[in-house]
């Protein structure tokens, strides 16, 4: 007696192999693309921290060169920044930073949607990812610069001059560093906040009652 294999449950078999094969790839899938994405976040967010380090280090080398006072400290006319911060323009403070700083790129969060300005002469406050403290100074612990898609109260802050008191509460928009920020200080200091209540303490422990921001 010959038994000869059913050629239809064969092809039953593979099917089933192949539906197993797929729904364990997609299982991985599901495991491994969070994993990826929160990984390129965890870079980007270094990165960010990264130019806001090489922002500090160029505005405290400018003040090396002017007095030891920061843009935000000196007029116009004295070739600082403080009547167009006021205004809520930065552009003429980081152009006149440029020699101390490597390109316009660097104003540009990786997980922001802006983009770099092609070259110093046209940057505008569109090409920029960071707010400027107006009251910072060499000689106090002021907010210096942070990322700029800040909430103050629940509501996101709009492009211009934004006064933060030490009774608000400051956090970031959702989408950006888990929903955090970094911000660096007049002193040096750079922190990343994912607490509104973190970053009102911080600016308690400070000192200084009213913070003004500059927010492209």
């Amino acid at each position: 007696m010959r038994f000869q294999c059913s050629k239809r449950g064969a092809e039953a078999f593979n099917l089933i192999e192949l539906i197993l094969v797929v729904g364990v790839l997609l299982i991985l899938a599901l495991m491994i693309i969070p994993a990826l994405r929160k990984a390129k976040e965890h870079d980007q967010l270094g990165q960010c921290v990264n130019n806001v380090r090489q922002l500090d280090l160029g505005l405290y080398g400018w003040s090396q060169d002017n007095l030891h006072q920061y843009p935000m400290e000196l007029s116009e006319t004295n070739w600082g920044a403080r009547e167009s911060l006021l205004r809520g323009d930065l552009g003429p403070m980081f152009r006149g930073m440029s020699n101390q700083l490597p390109n316009p790129k660097v104003l540009i969060c990786p997980q922001g949607e802006r983009k770099a300005a092609v070259s110093w002469d046209l940057l505008s406050n569109e090409n920029m990812s960071y707010f400027i403290g107006v009251d910072a100074a060499r000689t106090n612990q002021a907010i210096l610069l942070g990322d700029r898609k800040l909430r103050v109260n629940g509501t996101a802050v709009k492009p211009g001059l934004v006064v933060l008191t030490t009774n608000d509460t400051v956090d970031w928009v959702r989408g950006i560093h888990f929903g955090g920020g970094v911000v660096t200080f007049a002193d040096g200091t750079i922190l990343t906040f994912w607490s509104s209540d973190k970053l009102r303490n911080e600016l308690q422990t400070r000192g200084l009652v009213n913070n003004r921001l500059a927010v492209p």
